[in-house]
């Protein structure tokens, strides 16, 4: 079961025009690490309230860019980017953030977080630390060909009958992680 996690000086809000160049700052630092999306996708992001910012005495120290669902399982609650300022990182915002986002997810009766990551980089540390469980990898179809792998938490007492079962969009590629405990 989820818990609610009160992080002290992390104040969380959704996104506004203003925050566009942080998300983007931080996009550019951690271009390695996450997805990059277009100007363009992130005023669409912001426009419909999908980024949060993580505030450290009233100043963006990270940020989370997810949807309300996954269309494929609206049971799912998506996250696409997160990242955290570097001199801000190790104060639990990244956790504050994702706690955040679990929160509205339950409120809104979804049961399971859902982030992709691409093998290798230190956010696969940080979703295992978060509490969320690698349920499969896969191979995409890019040009680096680095595995992807699929990080899920569950936020019910009871665990659904599919969570272990991979992203529809990892199709017939998809490697399942056999050795989950629970």
């Amino acid at each position: 079961m989820e818990q609610k996690l009160m992080i002290p000086n992390t104040q969380i809000r959704v996104a506004t025009v203003i925050d566009k160049k942080f998300v983007d700052h931080l996009q550019w630092k951690f271009a390695k690490s996450i997805s990059f999306q277009t100007h363009a996708a992130i005023d669409a992001y912001i426009d419909r309230g999908c980024v949060k910012i993580a505030l450290e005495n009233d100043e963006p120290c990270g940020y989370v860019l997810a949807m309300p669902y996954l269309a494929s399982n609206l049971c799912i609650r998506p996250i696409f980017q997160t990242a955290v300022c570097m001199d801000a990182q190790r104060r639990h915002h990244g956790l504050a953030i994702i706690s955040q986002h679990a929160n509205d997810a339950v409120r809104d009766g979804q049961s399971v977080l859902q982030a992709n990551v691409r093998d290798g980089i230190d956010a696969n540390d940080f979703f295992l630390a978060a509490g969320f469980v690698k349920i499969a990898s896969w191979n995409p179809n890019t040009q680096r060909k680095r595995l992807i792998n699929c990080w899920r938490k569950c936020l019910t007492e009871k665990r659904p009958m599919w969570f272990c079962s991979p992203p529809s969009r990892a199709g017939h590629t998809a490697r399942l992680i056999t050795n989950m405990s629970r």
